[in-house]
């Protein structure tokens, strides 16, 4: 994906898995604004909207049936945001001294300029269309004008942007992205299933079995109307997509989804401008994937043009007819499509471009081997001139000699150097066949280097094709940890509102030989604004956590919850009820492939947090609960409930 190795380099620079606590200004800065939203009730924990955990998977609910019309910017984007823009504070800077000034107290962590934030957040939201304001000053609390990495969170934190998509925008993801819902992913499967059939048919109706006799004498035969019908069915589809994606391309901001690209411009010094739909529209017509599916329609209505303007003896006749020879060509083009939807594609065209240097040297070598064995092999067979015949003869055979110029004796070499051999050519002399000898072995000497190159780097690209999407998951995960931890260290309360399920495999063995098979994380609705009872049943996927195995993790769990609040015993207490939860069943879990039976003995482990954070080391004391153990079984069934006493000070 665009913007994969800067997402890298920000995971690395920042601590994913121990951050440091937030300085006392900032969490003064969260109390303070809370405070004077009227959302804090003396001393208590803030009594505001339950703000959503990141979890690791919509748990909840399955992919969406269409494009959301709005996507949240996540933390990560925020990040590399502020990584960024130090980076450009550090380029500006007067000296090293000047940029070391700007370190937190930890040493990790820097700051950057309070107008240089409220540039770069003022063109976000021009790009949002966000109808709200941004005022930095709320934010700069350290006196020194200058954000921190933490008050960068509590930004995030508190304005909780979203980029608003139009039903345009909505329409044009649906169409290019097949991962933006399921809608995408059906349209995506309906081209690809077109194209293939387009290309099929075009292949079949060239079959003397699929083709009738012209009418015309003179005439080629042509396909069955079956064919015919296909192909208009085919260009129909291409072209009411094609239509669809150009014109919701000139309302699509392709900003939004370009994150490398969004971060320069919206952290540039220089006068931002946007494109117009217009400009859009153009960049969009001029991209090369859009100019082959151009290219594979067009000359179809080309073709349909000519024949109903012009009878079939016409005067045009010839010039319709070498438009339908080139509208038959031109339906191979089609087949380019598919490089759209296939990674194998992908793979060839990176591998080519890693290769360039590789390719160049290819094309030099076997230039010059073609020129110089060219020239020697065609006067060594060229034979002599016989002027009654107005060629060279060669007087071994007698005949014409197939070496007639230097450019003839190129067909010579080429099919030599790739080692094809037709046997229409071949030299007669014995310096010739000397010659023909090292042609070959120069091909496979010169030659073959650069293939091995390319070789090499197709596997290499192929590798990294494959670690991107491993990383890709990583990041994703790394990201959402990360998420979860900076919510937590300035919203505590947010500890209560998610349980973490995981299942074990536990044989009946001394010791702990618990075997990770799967995990899935649960938001609770644990709102302590509301005092009404809440019931819930879900069925929940199981994930994977390569942290604590790296088996593939199949079923899924089905649980109840019930949260029934109380009212506050005492005025320091926020949030107090029972959680009472049930464990049901689980459904294909994954095979223990040691065992005879293949099934494991499966175990469910629930975590939660009922408690408020200590005095002393301001650490959330989780609670643990364990079901008895299903001995046996892929499809388990303990009905076992535990009931979790809530309070949180």
């Amino acid at each position: 994906k665009p913007g994969a190795s800067g997402c890298a380099a920000a995971l690395r620079r920042s601590c994913l898995c121990a951050q440091p606590p937030p300085p006392m200004n900032v969490m003064r800065l969260a109390m303070r604004r809370l405070r004077s939203r009227g959302e804090l009730r003396g001393g208590a924990m803030p009594r505001r909207k339950t703000v959503p955990l990141p979890v690791e998977e919509d748990v909840l609910a399955s992919d969406p049936w269409y494009a959301p019309s709005e996507q949240a910017l996540d933390l990560m984007f925020f990040r590399r945001l502020f990584e960024r823009m130090c980076e450009m504070e550090r380029e500006h800077a007067e000296s090293e001294e000047a940029a070391a000034e700007q370190k937190d107290e930890a040493g990790e962590q820097q700051a950057i300029g309070m107008m240089v934030v409220q540039r770069s957040m003022v063109r976000l939201l021009r790009l949002l269309r966000s109808p709200g304001t941004f005022d930095i000053r709320t934010y700069g609390i350290n006196n020194g004008g200058t954000i921190g990495w933490w008050e960068f969170c509590v930004i995030w934190k508190e304005e909780q942007l979203t980029a608003k998509l139009s039903n345009m925008e909505r329409l044009h993801l649906t169409l290019e992205d097949p991962n933006s819902s399921r809608m995408a992913r059906l349209t995506s499967v309906l081209v690809l299933c077109t194209i293939l059939v387009s290309a099929a048919s075009f292949v079949i109706s060239t079959m003397p079995m699929m083709q009738k006799s012209s009418e015309c004498a003179t005439c080629e035969p042509t396909p069955v109307d079956l064919f015919h019908k296909v192909d208009a069915v085919c260009v129909a589809l291409f072209t009411v997509e094609y239509l669809l994606r150009v014109v919701s391309s000139a309302h699509m901001r392709t900003e939004l989804f370009n994150q490398t690209e969004l971060i320069e411009r919206i952290c540039s010094a220089d006068w931002v401008s946007w494109p117009t739909p217009a400009q859009r529209v153009i960049r969009f017509v001029l991209a090369w994937p859009n100019m082959i599916d151009l290219v594979a329609i067009l000359p179809s209505y080309v073709s349909w043009l000519l024949e109903a303007t012009e009878g079939a003896d016409g005067p045009g006749v010839h010039f319709r007819m070498a438009i339908s020879q080139l509208t038959r060509l031109m339906r191979v083009v089609r087949a380019l499509r598919l490089g759209r939807h296939l990674e194998a594609v992908v793979i060839v065209v990176r591998s080519m471009t890693r290769s360039v240097r590789a390719l160049w040297l290819l094309v030099l070598n076997f230039a010059l081997g073609m020129v110089i064995w060219g020239a020697v092999l065609f006067y060594m067979e060229q034979g002599e001139y016989d002027s009654r015949m107005g060629a060279f003869i060669r007087p071994e055979d007698g005949k014409e000699s197939p070496f007639a110029s230097i450019p003839h004796a190129f067909w010579f070499v080429i099919v030599t150097a790739t080692t094809t051999g037709y046997g229409d050519m071949y030299p007669l002399t014995n310096p010739g066949k000397v010659l023909a000898g090292l042609c070959m072995v120069y091909s496979l000497c010169v030659l073959a280097l650069p293939i091995g190159v390319i070789g090499s780097n197709f596997d290499a690209v192929w590798q990294e094709f494959d670690d991107e999407k491993r990383k890709e998951r990583e990041w994703k995960r790394k990201a959402e940890q990360m998420a979860r931890e900076i919510i937590e260290c300035l919203d505590p309360l947010s500890s209560s509102r998610r349980m973490m399920i995981e299942v074990f495999h536990t044989p009946p063995s001394p010791g702990n030989n618990d075997i990770f098979i799967g995990q899935a994380e649960v938001p609770l609705e644990l709102d302590p604004c509301m005092h009404t009872r809440v019931e819930r049943k879900l069925r929940c996927p199981l994930i994977e956590n390569r942290s604590k195995s790296s088996r593939t993790v199949t079923g899924c769990l089905d649980i109840e919850y019930v949260w029934t609040p109380r009212k506050p015993s005492q005025h320091c207490i926020e949030m107090e009820g029972t959680l009472w939860i049930a464990v049901i069943r689980a459904s294909g879990l994954s095979q223990i492939d040691w065992r005879d039976s293949g099934r494991p003995d499966a175990c469910v482990q629930l975590t939660v947090w009922p408690t408020s954070p200590s005095v002393l080391d301001a650490t959330i004391e989780p609670r643990v609960m364990r079901t008895h153990v299903i001995l046996d079984n892929n499809n388990p069934v303990w009905n076992e409930d535990f009931t979790v006493e809530f309070c949180w000070s």
